[in-house]
């Protein structure tokens, strides 16, 4: 939605660069997000604009890799025209055929696959030895996707001849993804092949001061001069976190010499964390300059109030209070609040502190739109020190009561040192209600700094950004507690299934149970269909979709908060969400149509009654079998033609056990319809409701925003596909028998719930 709404502002309109730029970018999210044909549609439209600055810009050249990938299947000469032109080398079919077959197998996304099949030309051609695994590895690991590309270098790391600059990446990603037993092994095993590989060295002392190893030999071996900015800036980080302050100093300082002129987003990176050591070795002038040497305009509140730790600290409130009260000016600058409150509490002004703490919970609830602030684990910490001090401030207004309620809720927010004493001040005061001496100074916090990384607050930034232009679309979910409820859930089931195993075309009470539960760890219940049922009858559109965006806002906020849980259980249960708006949206809106003309519906009850509605039904082994006529056309949908494959060829060629026609539905439909019964149950009977009585005759009289039947057929296709997938989710939820890369497949089956949405939207209701 932004980049659309730059590239319509015309904002850039006079930089061919920028524009250029913004368009590639719009076909890489949409490739990422696998809407591929509609990448390659915004290509088509500006070809001459990207193919003409690929040279120049790197999102273009990336965005033309995509483009011929997708193309070559359909128009060799011209993916090979656009390959020949992001190639130094003359690039024959017979290469791109190859590197297609090669890297068809490996579980990547067609994104990644992509860009590994552009990237292997120049050494096919040259005939070199290189591992499709470590290609499509390297891509993931400059993509910042290390978890995905740790995957692909721990099969790396098993085969023969591994080049120790591979290890190297494969390290750095067990260090970003917190394995570091593994990360320093495989960091020992190139020490004794090589010691060229520059940051080798600040790889080994990360692990080393995680796993409490010995380090400094590796530091004095260390050539720093060859190091880049980033390795630099994290090992600093690392010494400081784990209070080797003065290793930590030395380089900081050596990267503010270093990089004379560097970028003032990169000086105030070290400036803050330079500010922060010198405040722990209590050199406060030393901590004050390093702070002034970022410009006043550049100032901000991470700043200000690194400015005001250290005149707090140094003794010097007033000037403390300025600082923290800049840094205010800051929307949601929460550490600001926090400071003022504690710098009060100093001056003993226990009632004006306690309205900045209130203040702090306040605007904390109103940023993150949830009314339960302990579902946020990452807020948890400053929260337990925030009503610690709130209680205090209640002891010292003798408020014994509410200071025992903030002490509760002090402890359900997690653990700290201090709430034991703080616990005891408050029952020494209860116990001797006269006493006015109760010593409050030892369980007081200091002043804090902002201690979240720059890149994190980017982010944060970003969010508010898109919050308050684009609307806040996060659910209300504690995580914690959904995890845990899953799990059990999960177990409970799997027992069950293990007992008598079902099909999977009847998944549907599994499904309701799922559901059921997931409810119950929502502030907001999910319907069951029957009240879906009940309710669109009477519903405003403008309500149902509410409904809509709010289950897929649910989803989206699961999906992303559980991703790097690596529970693949998790996983798949935050698809719920997405299926339960599909079966909302699509009974919404097809219920009145079928309501409307169910007595005009033909009913096919003997086998020759089927050809009505573009179905052939024959006998085979004393079974009724079935398949779409010929006059049927659904050869604009590549999955509806699969799955109406003869079942032998399917078994042979297809995942036959996933994907598969749901005859059975449709006959259990035909019923329903015999009876006047409500059949939308779901997806999967909303697309063969479509299918049989709209595209091969329009029974139903639906009207939309259609080019052709051809676009009912891909809606049709994607509604079925979905009930399958359905399907699909909760089998292996009980069978264990996860996707090798689910996160992939769970992300890919919310698209096909997103474009079921989008395509539903164009039926008139």
């Amino acid at each position: 939605a932004i980049v659309d709404d730059l590239i319509n502002s015309g904002f850039f309109t006079n930089n061919i660069y920028e524009n250029a730029r913004l368009v590639a970018i719009k076909i890489k999210l949409l490739f990422k997000k696998l809407k591929m044909k509609e990448a390659y549609e915004v290509f088509e439209q500006n070809e001459k604009l990207i193919l003409g600055t690929l040279n120049d810009v790197d999102d273009c050249r990336e965005a033309s890799i995509l483009a011929a990938f997708f193309i070559y299947t359909v128009d060799k000469y011209k993916a090979l025209k656009i390959y020949n032109m992001l190639s130094k080398e003359n690039v024959s079919s017979i290469i791109i055929d190859e590197l297609y077959r090669a890297f068809y197998t490996l579980e990547v996304s067609p994104y990644v696959r992509a860009r590994a099949i552009e990237r292997s030309i120049s050494p096919t051609i040259e005939g070199k030895r290189f591992s499709r695994t470590v290609c499509a590895a390297n891509i993931l690991y400059e993509s910042g996707e290390y978890y995905h590309a740790l995957d692909l270098y721990i099969r790396a790391l098993d085969e023969d001849e591994v080049k120790p600059l591979t290890m190297y990446t494969s390290s750095v990603c067990f260090i970003k993804c917190n394995r570091f037993n593994e990360g320093y092994d495989v960091l020992l095993k190139i020490l004794k092949i090589t010691d060229l590989i520059p940051g080798l060295y600040p790889c080994l002392i990360r692990c080393c001061l995680e796993l409490g190893i010995e380090w400094h030999d590796y530091f004095k071996s260390m050539q720093i001069d060859k190091l880049n900015f980033n390795e630099i800036y994290e090992l600093a980080k690392s010494l400081m976190e784990k209070e080797y302050f003065d290793d930590a100093l030395y380089l900081y300082t050596y990267l503010l010499e270093r990089y004379d002129g560097m970028d003032i987003y990169s000086m105030k990176m070290v400036c803050h964390s330079m500010s922060m050591v010198y405040r722990k070795l209590m050199d406060y002038k030393k901590g004050l300059e390093t702070i002034y040497k970022i410009p006043d305009r550049f100032m901000d509140d991470v700043l200000y109030i690194d400015l005001g730790c250290i005149y707090y600290d140094s003794g010097e409130l007033d000037k403390a209070e300025e600082a923290f009260r800049k840094g205010l000016k800051y929307s949601d600058s929460f550490t600001a609040l926090f400071d003022i409150a504690i710098l009060y509490m100093k001056r003993e002004k226990y009632d004006m502190a306690f309205d900045y703490f209130k203040d702090y919970i306040e605007n904390l609830s109103r940023m993150t739109n949830r009314r339960q602030l302990s579902s946020n684990m990452e807020y948890m910490p400053p929260l337990v020190k925030v009503y610690k001090n709130m209680a205090i401030c209640c002891l010292k207004l003798g408020k014994l009561n509410d200071a025992i309620l903030y002490m509760d809720k002090a402890s359900k927010s997690g653990q700290d040192d201090s709430l034991h004493d703080a616990l005891l001040a408050i029952q020494s005061a209860m116990l001797d209600p006269d006493s006015t001496h109760t010593d409050t100074a030892h369980i007081m916090d200091s002043c804090l700094e902002v201690r979240e990384d720059f890149i994190c607050r980017l982010k944060m930034f970003l969010d508010k950004v898109i919050c308050k232009y684009y609307g806040n679309l996060k659910a209300l979910i504690p995580t914690t507690e959904l995890s845990k409820n899953l799990n059990k859930f999960i177990s409970g089931e799997r027992e069950a299934y293990l007992k008598g195993k079902h099909s999977i075309e009847h998944s549907d009470e599994t499904f309701q149970r799922y559901t059921n539960m997931l409810a119950s760890s929502f502030e907001r219940n999910l319907p069951s269909m029957s009240e879906v049922a009940c309710a669109c009858e009477y519903t405003a559109k403008g309500g149902i979709l509410d409904h809509v965006r709010y289950l897929s806002s649910v989803g989206e906020n699961m999906l992303g908060e559980l991703e790097y849980t690596e529970h693949s259980g998790l996983i798949y249960c935050s698809l719920i969400p997405y299926f339960k708006a599909v079966d909302a949206l699509s009974h919404y809106i097809l219920y009145p149509y079928y309501k409307r003309n169910i007595n005009k519906l033909p009913l096919p009850l003997k086998s020759e009654g089927y050809s009505n509605i573009g179905v052939y039904s024959y006998s085979a082994y004393g079974k009724r079998c079935f398949r779409m006529q010929s006059q049927l056309d659904i050869s604009s949908d590549e999955y509806l033609f699969e799955i109406n494959c003869h079942p032998g060829l399917r078994k042979k060629y297809l995942d036959y056990t996933t994907h598969y026609m749901p005859w059975s539905k449709l006959s259990w439909m035909i019923s329903g319809v015999k009876n006047g019964s409500d059949i939308l149950d779901g997806s999967k009977s909303a697309g063969l409701l479509l299918l049989f009585y709209c595209v091969y005759k329009n029974y139903l009289g639906i009207k939309g925003d259609f080019k052709d039947k051809s676009e009912i057929v891909k809606l049709s296709g994607e509604l079925i596909h979905l009930g399958n997938e359905r399907d699909f989710c909760i089998k292996v939820l009980m069978s264990k028998s996860f996707e090798p890369d689910y996160v992939l497949h769970a992300k890919y089956v919310r698209d096909l719930a997103l474009n079921c949405i989008n395509d539903l939207m164009k039926i008139k209701v």
